[in-house]
């Protein structure tokens, strides 16, 4: 039963010892068995005072019987010899003597076989009695030999467990080996228990026996030679029995001290396994303490997220969005330091954390990768709600950027007008990701577009005088709202770190089929890029009317 204990190699080296001391134990229990059977065998030990009376009753009627039997027969011999020698006279009367003594014979005879036999069976079933219970010892003694010498199987070494469960779970085992241990050594006390109380007669006889020799030793000296030999006779009497006595104490003797040694090994494998208990129980402890400050950090660092976002970020829409993400991460990381403190099997449950992982990253693909498309989106460069944007080829304002989607209110371009269509396009936020849809936004802070007018005149006109003429109309519109592109401009250099080239209204020509064309191209305001125009126009039709 023990051998379903080990699982350390100290408990190996127990168990091979308790092993060993286990089958010295049986060993010496058998030679002490063996030795009281053929004491039994040889005395009326065991025998009850009632069956003893018995018995005697038995024998002596069955010495009567065999005597009434003998006489019986020696009178009808005397009476046939009678009969032999008798006058005709008496012969009468000696034949009748002689048929009655055959008679008395036969009653005689049936008596003592009755009785003899029931003396003899009682003898024989004696003898069998005492030879059934050495062979019953015998082969009791042959099974558990046999039991004993089969090898145990070797037990797998338990590693130690790190996760909570695998600290409790050795908890309870090494819990359930202490009570078999104990339960082990109570065992021990019962067969040292059980020990005496068979002694007990035992030590009783011998001190019995010894006292009779004492008597024996210390008696008188004398010269007679028939009390002589019978002091030499009891004296040899005492010493058998007193051997016999002691053939079956002194294995029950070394048994007690074996079973202290037992008990003794038992109670060392006791301890070391308490001390596992008490350092698996220190170390769940110390599990504890770990998984708490963990998830006070946690904790700690939600609180902290909340408090800078609530401070840093302004709006109210990416505020959500942030708050979003905290409970998402949060919940991740609960999550994880849960399973990681409470998993029985960490490399186990990291390659099936890994093979889940990879399941859900090929499942929700799309939906990861809109995930990474929003923190590009919303970066320093990003897109914000009310900016115009072009997304493959659509035009639009955007309305709101969530986790996932990016929502558009479409506009359709008629000339230098933009106007809303009344519908809502929805782009996944993985659109940012992809070649073929680029995605066009203004800066941040700026506001203004590139337009451009173009007129073409004959190649024989004074096509510069009119160049300049249309320039000059351009540039008194664009001195109207000069100052809010120049202030864009600066916002934009200081964003960008750089330098670059005041945007004002500049012309180019360009040789056509027809003629010269120029062309005029001036910033203009988003908001207003339709009115500015009208003004554009208007300015240089008048150059041209004057020209």
């Amino acid at each position: 039963a023990q051998a379903d204990l080990v699982d350390q190699p100290t408990d190996i080296l127990y168990l091979n010892d308790n092993r060993h001391l286990s089958q010295q134990i049986v060993a010496l229990s058998f030679e002490a068995a063996k030795a009281e059977a053929q004491l039994v065998s040889g005395t009326a030990l065991a025998t009850p005072a009632a069956g003893t009376n018995r018995m005697q009753r038995m024998t002596r009627r069955a010495a009567d019987a065999a005597g009434l039997l003998r006489r019986e027969e020696a009178r009808l011999a005397d009476l046939r010899r009678q009969l032999a020698s008798s006058t005709p006279a008496d012969r009468a009367r000696l034949e009748a003597a002689v048929a009655e003594g055959e008679s008395r014979v036969a009653m005689a005879t049936s008596r003592n076989e009755a009785v003899s036999g029931i003396v003899g069976f009682a003898n024989d079933a004696s003898g069998n009695e005492s030879n059934d219970v050495l062979s019953q010892i015998n082969a009791l003694e042959q099974t558990i030999s046999a039991a004993a010498a089969a090898p145990i199987p070797p037990a797998a070494r338990r590693a130690a467990s790190t996760s909570v469960v695998g600290l409790i779970g050795d908890l309870l085992s090494l819990h359930q080996k202490d009570n078999a241990l104990r339960s082990a050594i109570g065992a021990a006390d019962a067969l040292q228990r059980d020990a005496r109380a068979l002694s007990a007669p035992l030590n009783s006889l011998l001190s019995q026996t010894r006292q009779r020799s004492d008597v024996m030793m210390n008696a008188p000296d004398t010269a007679d030679p028939a009390e002589l030999l019978r002091r030499k006779e009891q004296i040899d009497a005492l010493t058998a029995r007193s051997r016999t006595l002691t053939a079956a104490m002194v294995p029950l003797a070394k048994r007690r001290i074996l079973l202290n040694t037992y008990k003794a090994n038992v109670g060392r494998w006791r301890s070391s396994v308490v001390e596992q208990y008490h350092d698996n129980l220190r170390r769940l402890l110390y599990r504890g303490i770990v998984l708490g400050i963990l998830l006070l950090v946690v904790v700690g660092f939600a609180v902290l997220w909340r408090r800078v976002t609530f401070r840093y970020v302004a709006d109210v829409k990416r505020r959500h969005h942030f708050l979003l993400i905290r409970r998402i991460v949060l919940l991740v990381l609960v999550v994880a330091i849960l399973t990681a403190t409470f998993a029985s099997d960490f490399s186990s449950l990291t390659t099936f954390i890994g093979l889940v992982t990879a399941g859900v990253a090929i499942a929700l693909q799309d939906v990861i990768l809109s995930l990474a498309g929003y923190f590009v989106m919303i970066g320093k460069y990003g897109i914000r709600a009310g900016d115009r944007v072009r997304i493959a080829s659509v035009n639009g304002d955007v309305v709101d950027v969530g986790l996932v989607w990016i929502y558009l209110m479409e506009l359709e371009t008629r000339g230098s007008d933009q106007l809303p269509t009344g519908r809502i396009v929805e782009f996944p936020n993985s659109v940012v990701f992809e070649r073929s849809a680029g995605i066009f936004k203004q800066l941040p802070g700026t506001h203004f577009l590139w337009h451009e007018v173009a007129m073409t005149v004959p190649a024989n006109t004074d096509f510069r005088a009119l160049q300049s003429r249309m320039l000059a109309a351009v540039e008194s519109v664009f001195a109207e709202y000069r100052d809010d592109i120049e202030k864009q401009h600066r916002d934009m250099d200081r964003l960008l770190r750089m330098s670059t080239q005041a945007p004002v209204p500049h012309s180019r020509l360009r040789i056509a089929p027809s003629g010269v064309e120029i062309r005029i191209r001036y910033p203009v305001e988003t908001d207003h890029a339709g009115d500015i125009d009208d003004q554009v126009a208007a300015a240089i039709t008048e150059a041209t009317r004057e020209g």
